[in-house]
């Protein structure tokens, strides 16, 4: 076993058929040391030579070749060796960290100085990367803003303009010049560099002034033309752009004003609503709307609180996920994306062109999307650990119900056996987090959240001090595991049906 000088023993367990010893070291790193008593090793070897024996060897059935027999067929008793010791460590390891409750956020290292030995338990070392503990710089209840959940006459008033615009009609001006709000009907013969620019060289182009569809500066100058007024400027597209890249991006144009309309808005009458939308009268629509509208709210504000909820509390993480558990969140999402194409018969490129968006903004905001999701999971797991929540036996073989599973107790012991059960305990812890989070928030409408109170000057101090105690020891972590929210237990909830159903 490599020694480490900073390492702290955590914790000692033995169990019913396993003794694990634990230990934290730098970097996330847990080395987790594992003996194996000595009837699960004779178990093993027994595997290995019924195993080996299914081959054919001359003068023997399969299976009943004996053990001397099948050393000097394998070359010696140390093949039998090392194929058992190969199982012990594939089959317990995973239950060991099964019995610490650690998630491996990449493939285990091992130490496997020797092969195990007949009649001596066995104990090997194996080291994994798993994610920080991070801590929160406070752990009151979150306060946040939020909408009303009451439709307010601003809201209904808004979906009534909205109508209004729906079934707008346009009149021809006469005797003036092109104002801002007007539809005006251009002639373009756009330019870049002497060539014709593709869209922007057209002829009766409909475009309404102050749409900010355009350019301001091609705004100012439509604005102030007469019908059948021609004129020439530059423009460009160039406000974000860096001033010499901008500079070589202006355009010019010769635009010709063939129409000026104005827009008339219909008045919002009985007779009107009667007409056009088959409603009783104003009134009837403005309560229509807001039944829709509370029913939209009713829909959405349970999730909007969850978002704002696990902002802030993300907002208190000391420290910040490691390169290792972002990694891991990002090649989550990718999986979970191309399977969703794949599903829609989509390719990527389609996708990006229906979305315009670029392959390197797409990686930016998958980036960014893993870093969000993997602080979240952080964030509730330092909650979960705060309150300290527990996930039982029976919450994880209720979850496999809830999922459709026919036999949830047989799928249990599997996940059990194969140590996958830390998986789906910390989904449901961090569900639990989130669902006291939510039920302890203090919600005020939008602008009317308290200014937060200072602390005394001795407590600060205090604090900031343990504040940064933690967040030097996080900055150590480079490793961590994609689990946020909701997501990771719903993984685990999917891969139980998956394996059921195989």
């Amino acid at each position: 076993m490599r020694s480490q000088t900073c390492s702290i023993y955590v914790s000692r367990r033995k169990l019913a058929t396993l003794d694990t010893e634990v230990k934290k070291l730098e970097d996330n790193k847990v080395e987790v040391k594992v003996t194996v008593p000595v009837e699960e090793v004779a178990k093993s070897i027994a595997t290995a030579y019924k195993n080996a024996g299914k081959v054919r060897i001359p003068g023997f059935r399969p299976g009943k070749a004996p053990r001397r027999v099948l050393e000097n067929h394998y070359g010696g008793k140390e093949y039998f060796l090392a194929e058992a010791t190969e199982e012990i460590v594939n089959i317990w390891f995973p239950r060991a960290l099964d019995a610490e409750d650690l998630i491996p956020l990449k493939k285990a290292e091992f130490s496997l100085d020797e092969t195990v030995q007949e009649g001596e338990a066995y104990t090997f070392i194996g080291t994994v990367i798993v994610k920080p503990e991070l801590e929160l710089s406070s752990y009151e209840p979150v306060q946040v803003e939020l909408p009303s959940d009451k439709v307010s006459d601003e809201e209904i008033d808004q979906q009534v303009e909205s109508l209004r615009e729906y079934y707008v009609t346009y009149d021809e001006v006469e005797g003036r010049a092109a104002c801002e709000g007007d539809t005006v009907i251009l002639d373009l013969e756009t330019t870049l560099k002497g060539e014709p620019v593709e869209g922007l060289t057209v002829s009766g182009q409909p475009y309404e002034v102050g749409s900010k569809a355009m350019p301001d500066e091609f705004d100012g100058n439509i604005v102030g033309m007469q019908v059948g007024e021609e004129k020439e400027f530059d423009f460009g597209f160039d406000e974000d752009l860096p001033e010499a890249e901008g500079e070589n991006e202006r355009m010019h144009v010769k635009a010709t004003v063939t129409n000026i309309r104005t827009k008339v808005l219909p008045e919002v009458t009985d007779a009107w609503v009667k007409a056009t939308l088959d409603y009783e009268g104003v009134e009837d629509l403005r309560e229509k709307i807001s039944d829709s509208i509370q029913v939209q709210k009713s829909q959405q504000m349970p999730d909007l609180k969850d978002v704002v909820c696990q902002n802030e509390l993300v907002s208190r993480l000391v420290g910040e996920p490691s390169e290792e558990m972002v990694r891991n969140a990002e090649q989550s999402i990718y999986r979970d994306f191309f399977d969703m194409l794949q599903k829609r018969s989509m390719t990527f490129d389609q996708y990006l062109m229906n979305n315009d968006i670029s392959p390197e903004k797409f990686q930016k905001d998958t980036q960014a999307q893993a870093k969000e999701s993997s602080a979240a999971s952080l964030a509730l797991d330092a909650l979960a650990r705060n309150l300290g929540l527990a996930v039982s036996e029976e919450e994880i073989i209720a979850e496999f119900e809830r999922s459709g599973i026919a036999d949830s107790q047989k799928l249990y012991s599997e996940w059990k056996a194969n140590g996958r059960l830390p998986e789906i305990r910390e989904g449901l812890l961090r569900m639990k987090a989130a669902r006291h989070l939510n039920d302890t928030a203090e919600v005020f409408d939008i602008g009317a959240k308290p200014e937060p109170k200072k602390a005394k000057k001795s407590k600060v101090k205090a604090d900031n001090s343990k504040a940064e105690d933690v967040k030097a020891d996080s900055k150590k972590a480079e490793d961590k595991k994609p689990a946020v929210k909701k997501p990771r237990a719903k993984k685990a909830k999917a891969e139980a049906k998956d394996e059921a159903q195989e």
